[in-house]
């Protein structure tokens, strides 16, 4: 589990002329792969805040707002400290935003009846999910890859017919 976190906004430094995305919670847009975000840092705001530059495929899930959206990095980005990081240790993510949907789902029925507030680091860790075998998860990564590329070729499409 990764977090994120913000370089100060006091700094100009850290966030005029930047190119590096910079994913809120207020940035879910309900597309599974994240491309782009309002706000983007400098390296040197990247050097001063607690996120790492995360990778295309990892799956960030945002903690606090929209809880409980997740979104795949698209593009390399970093990420506010009201969201969570997850990367496989593979790179076959597919499975793993699947099995991070019904994580969100379980954590949501175990808060039904109460206010389901904000996800906090523990909630992920203390979570018990049926994982399947090594050949399982490759098998269905090989099935779900092609879907998977083309909802980002489509989205990535969208996002330069919109600019």
């Amino acid at each position: 589990i990764l977090s994120g976190g913000t370089p100060s906004k006091k700094e100009a430094i850290y966030w005029d002329n930047g190119t590096i995305p910079f994913f809120a919670p207020t940035d879910y847009s309900g597309n599974i792969f994240q491309i782009s975000t309002e706000e983007q840092i400098t390296e040197e705001g990247l050097v001063h805040c607690a996120s790492s530059l995360f990778e295309k495929g990892v799956i960030i899930i945002t903690a606090r707002g929209s809880i409980g959206k997740l979104v795949v990095v698209g593009t390399p980005m970093a990420m506010n400290q009201s969201c969570y990081a997850l990367q496989s240790k593979t790179e076959e993510f597919e499975y793993l935003y699947f099995l991070t949907r019904q994580l969100i789902e379980s954590l949501k029925a175990k808060g039904s009846g109460s206010v389901f507030k904000s996800i906090i680091a523990s909630d992920i860790e203390n979570s018990w999910l049926c994982i399947g075998s090594d050949e399982v998860v490759s098998v269905f990564c090989n099935k779900v890859k092609p879907i998977f590329e083309s909802i980002k070729e489509n989205t990535l499409e969208i996002a330069v017919l919109t600019k």
